[in-house]
């Protein structure tokens, strides 16, 4: 087994840690990016974002209910023709 030998051990933890350190170290540099001055616009992006979601929550909401609204009285508009077209064949 890896236990009976030390070296081997050894050399086995080493290599565990060091990929572990590598994709720390890749992950932080991914989200630090590499123009420190791209970092800092993109802080105020998620400020920015942040501030006009605390002032209106629910903004991107009420867009999409007033969206559906809309269609709905567009299908409610042509409704009344197919009705009548159908209470006719009756």
């Amino acid at each position: 087994m890896i236990l009976d030998d030390p070296k081997t051990f050894f050399i086995g933890l080493c290599l565990i840690v060091g990929v572990v350190i590598l994709v720390n170290l890749s992950l932080v540099a991914a989200i630090r990016g590499k123009n420190p001055h791209a970092n800092t616009m993109r802080h105020a992006e998620i400020l920015h974002k942040a501030g006009t979601s605390i002032k209106d929550p629910w903004k991107e909401e009420d867009q999409n209910l007033a969206e559906l609204s809309r269609r709905v009285a567009s299908l409610r508009d042509q409704m009344p023709s197919e009705e009548n077209d159908h209470e006719d064949s009756k």
